[in-house]
């Protein structure tokens, strides 16, 4: 999500060339999102300024405020703080366009390191397979298990409403939308999931 102040008079992409966009990483999914975004509305991406914050999404919000920058990129629960602690508003949803339903995490392992450890791959792959089964049918559960591994509040450890996938996991070439959630190998199938 590109985010700007509550104040600001930033309205649109447009009013975006010439000012500084802070990003938790140099030349990071984020810079690829806006970058794609911008070039849609026909505005150069090289008319902006990138800026890497070192400290990441927990410290963006609050320099966003003090001025640092006049946009900032912000993934969950940030954008939520931002919002909640600053007033600071959205400007762009990122999903959209070129990039729309464009996956930005994964796993991934060598063939090599598969063929050496067949067992842990095939494990590793039940794990987040019953994970997100899991996920998918007890939602309770699924928030609870976040909120103990991110530390925020409950509020911000919501999931997104319905299911994090739509319909069961497919075998087979990955089509347009979808998530390669397990590769097993040479000579075994991927796993795909549709992208929520």
């Amino acid at each position: 999500m590109l985010v700007v102040p509550a104040d600001s008079p930033i309205k649109s992409l447009a009013d975006l060339v010439g000012k500084k966009i802070a990003l938790n990483g140099t030349n990071s999914i984020g810079t690829l999102l806006i970058s794609a975004l911008l070039a849609e509305y026909d505005i150069s991406p090289a008319k902006v300024t990138f800026v890497t914050d070192p400290d990441g999404f927990p410290a963006m919000p609050a320099e966003l405020q003090d001025g640092a920058w006049s946009a900032a990129f912000l993934a969950e629960p940030y954008v939520t703080l931002a919002g909640e602690d600053y007033g600071e508003r959205e400007l762009a949803d990122l999903d959209q366009g070129a990039t729309m339903n464009f996956p930005i995490d994964g796993y991934m392992a060598t063939q090599a390191w598969v063929k050496k450890y067949p067992k842990t791959a095939a494990a590793f792959v039940r794990a987040i397979e019953e994970g997100q089964a899991l996920a998918d049918t007890d939602r309770t559960a699924a928030e609870e298990a976040v909120g103990e591994s991110d530390d925020q509040p409950r509020l911000l450890s919501l999931l997104p409403r319905g299911p994090a996938t739509r319909g069961p996991a497919t075998r087979g070439r990955g089509p347009a939308g979808c998530r390669d959630v397990a590769d097993g190998g040479a000579g075994t199938p991927r796993t795909w999931r549709a992208w929520p």
